[in-house]
């Protein structure tokens, strides 16, 4: 009878192995596009809104990086 964690840890391995051997999931190639989108964030709370306010900003700085 096969337990159920040595089956899990099975699936895990064969899945693994199966995404290395795959060349498509290697690192991908950084491609620049000279294509710019306006991006508008919609919340429930005003802007620079303590606490809630800050992530929305921080996300919006690390999408312009």
């Amino acid at each position: 009878m096969v337990r159920r964690r040595d089956l899990v840890k099975a699936l895990g391995a064969s899945v693994t192995l199966a995404a290395c051997g795959r060349p498509e999931t290697g690192t991908p190639q950084a491609s620049r596009s000279t294509e710019q989108f306006q991006w508008k964030m919609v919340t429930t709370w005003p802007p620079n809104f303590p606490g809630l306010g800050t992530g929305a900003n921080t996300l919006a700085r690390y999408l312009t990086e």
